[in-house]
């Protein structure tokens, strides 16, 4: 069985992102770790800054409030294997650690920003979307689940792992009967035709995707991440997929130089697939 982590700090946001991932697992056949990792708080204000509690009393913290955590999930998802982990370190050394443990499918994250607010994602987030070894799932903090159905993979086909991108999409999607959207933006000055595109697309994509083709979109546009916003809001998407390398967006997203248009635009759960995650 497939197994999900999702990161929590047992914020509401990070609640948020933990339901949202129990309904995930149900639907894809998974089960669930939730993982917290402490640290100790140091007082400052001494010649010799010390810790303001020792080890024992940060885990018996940590202990108590995952717990009650648990205790809220089980009863309403009585069907999911629900499995809580707690360490000592910093998040980002945490999920790593796990993720070279248990091979998750995906970790999913809260983001601590909003929709309304131009911070949409925060550190932890974006190096865990560019560096981690497996996929990374954000969830928006006003996400509310319902199972994608329609997912948008933003890509322009010059990577040469995008076939292994593809495989990596149906391994998360494979019981979600689920379309792949692939979006390519091309330049203004360009000229195309959709039957020369497609084939592009279809020889970049080999037999990645068994379970059925993908629908191509081709747009013109010399800004891409406003086309990657305008086709979000014309389509019903519920996931957009993104190669962190491949695209500029998720640095754009932490900066207050991005206009609030997109940030609303994409307050959708974001999935990264990085390079390390496909061993280049």
């Amino acid at each position: 069985m497939s197994t999900i982590i999702v990161a929590t700090d047992f914020s509401t946001t990070a609640t948020n992102a933990v339901h949202y991932a129990c309904q995930l697992a149900i639907d894809i056949k998974a089960k669930l770790i939730v993982s917290h990792c402490f640290t100790l708080p140091i007082v400052i204000g001494s010649d010799m800054p010390m810790p303001a509690m020792t080890a024992n009393e940060g885990k018996e913290l940590a202990d108590t409030a995952m717990i009650d955590l648990i205790n809220t999930l089980q009863p309403i998802y009585p069907s999911l294997e629900i499995i809580s982990e707690i360490r000592f370190g910093e998040v980002l050394d945490v999920l790593q650690e796990l993720i070279e443990e248990i091979s998750p499918l995906l970790v999913i994250m809260g983001n601590k920003g909003t929709a309304n607010h131009y911070f949409w994602m925060d550190n932890n987030m974006v190096e865990a979307m560019r560096d981690f070894s497996v996929p990374v799932l954000g969830i928006p903090a006003s996400a509310i689940y319902k199972a994608p159905k329609a997912v948008c993979f933003a890509s322009d086909f010059s990577n040469k792992n995008i076939a292994s991108i593809e495989q990596q999409l149906q391994n998360i999607l494979k019981n979600l009967n689920a379309t792949i959207h692939i979006l390519t933006i091309v330049p203004e000055d360009y000229e195309f035709s959709n039957e020369q595109m497609t084939l592009i697309a279809d020889a970049a994509l080999g037999e990645a995707i068994p379970t059925g083709k993908p629908i191509y979109h081709f747009q013109k546009g010399n800004h891409v991440n406003r086309e990657i916003a305008s086709f979000i809001q014309e389509h019903p998407i519920e996931w957009l997929v993104l190669m962190p390398h491949q695209h500029p967006l998720l640095e754009q997203l932490f900066t207050t130089s991005h206009t609030e248009t997109l940030v609303k635009a994409i307050d959708i759960p974001l999935l990264a697939i990085s390079e390390a995650t496909l061993g280049s």
